[in-house]
């Protein structure tokens, strides 16, 4: 009983963390992540079998729920989301900026 109840606590303060930095309710968190594993998603998972959200996939759930608000199905979302991962792509910022400054003109 006492580890299924420190299980329970791990799980909460996950998803907790994860709900704090997205603004996005638990049961939503899930049915997001659920969605984005059918489409082959992998997220890492504790010792428990519990999914650890990194920064990456903060940022897609992020995506996941801006692209909802702004009237995109959430079918498309997450497929676009599943593409970007099954290409190595990312939503992230690059370190770098792909451009070369531009040259002033006197």
């Amino acid at each position: 009983m006492y580890m299924r109840m420190i299980r329970i606590i791990n799980l909460i303060k996950s998803n907790l963390c994860c709900t704090h930095k997205t603004y996005i309710k638990p049961v939503t968190v899930r049915k997001y992540s659920q969605m984005l594993e059918e489409q082959g998603y992998s997220f890492q998972k504790d010792n428990n079998n519990w999914r650890q959200y990194n920064e990456d996939d903060i940022q897609y759930l992020k995506y996941i729920s801006s692209m909802k608000a702004k009237g995109k199905s959430l079918d498309q979302a997450i497929q676009h989301i599943a593409s970007l991962y099954h290409s190595n792509l990312t939503i992230l910022q690059p370190d770098m900026s792909l451009q070369e400054p531009e040259k002033k003109l006197l």
